[in-house]
């Protein structure tokens, strides 16, 4: 006879012609083994362990967007990933307690003996928020929770659908820090190109990460003042952001051609009204001109759909990028 024990969520079983016995457990996973995690830094498979039991999914993570979910009248609203064929959630029951190297051996591993396994079709839901640094509040990454909306699994002639069931959540980094400030906590220089550039730049102090606002000509008039510039189609003015995987100099920055190339590339949208504030001071016989940033949101030219907002450093509530100095 079949068996169907209970679940934490909505479940419907559908009954097939198989006659084997149905060893389907509670489907409990509110307190697993082994938290949501993928099997590698660069794997697409993330796994959910409970003692013998374990749901896998083969999710790309092109799915999983560095980009919080939208919020309407208070509730997020979660994107649906449809499981299938191009990405897929497996149930398998094990003799034994299993562990990640039975899930994710490439060779395989012989034990534990895999007793059955399920396929499931239907709806992933991912709502994606920010991760921030408990003490600092700086961003860190970002948290993907994924919910099984409504996902049919069957084996042979056996079918059991589960509703609203928590999977988990994992996180993605954010493979940078955008952070331009020294040891001491202080802000980095901003530098120039040469004496005629209009090219402003500034890097961490590892040399991974360039900060960049190519302007257009006659910006930096030495007169006091303030000078606001928006990004719009209507400029030629870009802010730029770049990831390395090794530091770069003056040279690979400046060069048209340069040795050294980025591993991501970012840029000012120029849809939502962000602004580049300059405020010109007559100090000691030089003009300094501070620049700050307003409502700038980054977009990942490799993936459009990727944003990021650098967080305010200024009480103004703007990122203060620094001083540029000019001589009379």
């Amino acid at each position: 006879m079949k068996k169907i024990f209970g679940l934490l969520a909505a479940l419907v079983l559908v009954m097939g012609c198989d006659d084997g016995e149905m060893t389907f457990k509670s489907f409990d996973f509110s307190t697993p083994t082994t938290a949501a995690t993928f099997c590698s830094a660069d794997s697409n498979i993330i796994y959910v362990i409970k003692g013998t039991e374990v749901l896998i999914l083969n999710l790309n993570r092109s799915q999983l967007l560095n980009v919080p979910s939208k919020k309407v009248d208070g509730a997020y609203v979660p994107t649906n990933i449809t499981i299938g064929s191009t990405y897929t959630l497996l149930y398998r029951n094990y003799n034994a307690a299993v562990s990640r190297d039975a899930i994710c051996s490439e060779g395989g591993v012989v034990a534990p003996i895999v007793l059955e396994q399920w396929s499931g079709v239907g709806t992933l839901q991912i709502i994606t928020t920010e991760k921030r640094d408990d003490k600092t509040k700086v961003l860190t990454g970002y948290s993907h929770q994924i919910t099984i909306k409504n996902i049919t699994f069957s084996k042979g002639g056996e079918e059991i659908t589960i509703v609203d069931n928590l999977f988990g959540s994992v996180t993605t980094p954010l493979g940078f820090t955008f952070d331009f400030t020294d040891a001491d906590d202080e802000i980095t220089p901003i530098k120039t190109c040469d004496a005629n550039s209009t090219s402003l730049y500034k890097t961490n102090t590892a040399g991974t990460e360039l900060l960049n606002i190519k302007f257009e000509s006659g910006v930096f008039a030495n007169t006091e003042g303030t000078k606001t510039i928006t990004i719009d189609n209507s400029t030629s003015t870009e802010i730029l952001f770049r990831t390395y995987s090794s530091s770069v100099n003056k040279a690979s920055i400046c060069d048209p051609s340069p040795t050294i190339n980025p591993v991501a590339k970012w840029k000012a949208r120029a849809d939502n009204g962000a602004q580049i504030i300059i405020v010109t001071k007559l100090v000691n016989n030089a003009y300094e001109h501070s620049v700050y940033l307003k409502g700038v949101v980054f977009v990942n030219s490799d993936s459009p759909t990727e944003t990021y907002t650098p967080d305010s450093n200024d009480a103004s509530g703007n990122y203060f990028m620094g001083v540029y100095t000019t001589n009379p």
